[in-house]
């Protein structure tokens, strides 16, 4: 992997301009990649499977995700001026992928497909990062956070354009008692009114004695056709950016960092070790790299069971109507945008290890009270979701900085917590899945927590570890000042030595 500095040669003007439609991609990569949360028990009934199967199906976007990241990061160290072409065809891959999802007559072309569109989201995390880098250089933090909240957006915007597309069932229960109907989630008595009080929980336990017919059936392919629609307008923005050709400018220096940063990836190339991060401390490395692969593991796994289910349990435990299913499922979205804009606030004014406690605990704390109001509680369900979505959001990026204020966090390294991700993307809603088709919806809210118990204590644990061997930027500062101090000493040698060739001389 060849690493090279460089400048893209361009006005404030056109890089505001062009952050702007970066930022649009991430929205986009919400819209075509989130549909799947508001149409789970579309995709479910179109596919004839259960909720563990279409969990797993699902779950392909974790193993495209991390397929994408590494073959981006070939791809945009060797070729850096095709950024924009990546982008653009990347976005129109994935447009065209996502028109295919809803056609899909089995899980296994489902889960084919969705593979896809996670390497096209991988390649594009890669390329628009790099980009965002590039416009902006040392001031890129603020746009980068800026970046990923539009994934945000994209997020809460789709359950709004898929709702009306969605089927809206009526279920109908021949039992000993007479006939049940259940229209959006609701049941009406129709034999034995001295039975209205059975929930409709209850009423689906008749099993195999009951039918499904629909008010109105599902429409979804118009769904995902809107949103890849948007995505391919977008992906013409970006061929047209390449082909208009901004320069790049080598940096001062760039030729000695070219030579010092390929050695350095020339190596890991063969084997990641840990020690290289951690200042030849190689069990601190093993600790570190082990604790935060679990992390990231938890922290994505979590956010797509989150999203994934969230209308799902609405809608079976608590009988939600389609649309209110859509509205809660948007609402969570909402609040985890304005998490990740909070977080950003957040991390200028409080340091790194209390704010990723204070986040990891509200997960936790806010996990406990759904798993205990949120049962049979349609308004706390309204309620806690949101909190929790607000200090969910953050979780990732903060603990990226957390790891770099401890560790220099090379490229390596990032994907080796990117592939923490991934697995817990896909072993999540594998579990998710198979706990909600086989011990009910309730299990969503057991997983949560168990979700959250995970996020304090390997929060607390890194913590512990980290505080034990202090800030990288300490030991950065002493060896700065210790070679500055060198210096100090051989130009005072290198006078003395001239003086005293002058005295000689003399």
């Amino acid at each position: 992997m060849r690493h090279t500095d460089h400048t893209l040669l361009m006005t404030k003007c056109q890089k505001i301009i062009k952050t702007v439609f970066l930022v649009l991609v991430w929205v986009c990569l919400g819209l075509y990649l989130e549909i799947t949360g508001p149409t789970l028990i579309d995709l479910k009934i179109k596919t004839g499977a259960d909720y563990e199967e279409v969990a797993v199906a699902v779950s392909g976007r974790s193993v495209g995700y991390f397929i994408g990241s590494a073959i981006g990061g070939v791809l945009v160290d060797k070729w850096l001026h095709f950024c924009d072409l990546m982008i653009g065809v990347c976005l129109t891959g994935g447009g065209i992928a996502t028109i295919f999802v809803p056609f899909s007559p089995t899980v296994e072309l489902l889960w084919l497909i969705i593979v896809i569109q996670g390497t096209f989201e991988g390649i594009i995390n890669i390329a628009g990062q790099k980009l965002i880098l590039l416009l902006w250089e040392k001031d890129a933090a603020s746009p980068l956070h800026i970046l990923h909240g539009g994934f945000g957006i994209g997020s809460f915007i789709i359950p709004l354009i898929a709702n009306p597309f969605l089927a809206i069932p009526r279920e109908t229960h021949a039992g000993l008692n007479g006939t049940w109907n259940e229209t959006l989630g609701r049941q009406s008595s129709m034999a034995n009114n001295t039975n209205a009080s059975l929930s409709a929980t209850h009423a689906r336990t008749f099993g195999n004695d009951t039918t499904t017919e629909y008010l109105r059936e599902s429409r979804i392919e118009y769904a995902y056709l809107i949103s890849a629609i948007i995505t391919l307008a977008l992906s013409a923005v970006f061929y047209g950016y390449h082909c208009r050709g901004y320069r790049f400018q080598k940096s001062p220096g760039a030729e000695h960092n070219e030579t010092k940063m390929h050695k350095f990836t020339e190596h890991c190339k063969t084997m990641i070790n840990p020690k290289t991060c951690t200042d030849g401390k190689l069990f601190y490395g093993i600790q570190m790299f082990s604790i935060l692969f679990i992390y990231y593991f938890n922290i994505v796994g979590g956010e797509r069971i989150l999203g994934k289910f969230i209308r799902a349990y609405a809608i079976e435990q608590l009988d939600f109507s389609v649309s209110e299913g859509s509205y809660i499922n948007t609402t969570f979205w909402i609040s985890f945008a304005v998490g990740r804009i909070s977080g950003f606030i957040a991390a200028r004014y409080i340091p790194i290890r209390m704010l990723i406690l204070i986040e990891t605990g509200g997960v936790f704390v806010f996990s406990i009270l759904l798993n205990i109001f949120a049962v049979d509680n349609t308004l706390a369900l309204w309620i806690l979701i949101q909190p929790l979505g607000l200090f969910h959001a953050p979780c990732f990026p903060s603990m990226m900085g957390w790891a770099d204020f401890h560790m220099e966090m090379s490229g390596m390294a990032i994907t080796f917590l990117l592939l923490g991700g991934s697995c817990g993307g896909v072993a999540y809603l594998k579990i998710t899945g198979f706990l909600f088709e086989t011990y009910g919806p309730r299990a969503f809210l057991y997983h949560i927590l168990g979700y959250g118990i995970a996020c304090i204590s390997l929060a607390i644990l890194l913590d512990v570890i980290g505080a034990q061997h202090g800030s990288r930027f300490v030991d950065m500062k002493k060896d700065i000042v210790s070679h500055e101090e060198d210096v100090e000493m051989m130009s005072i040698s290198q006078q003395h030595d001239e003086q005293d060739y002058d005295d000689h001389s003399e």
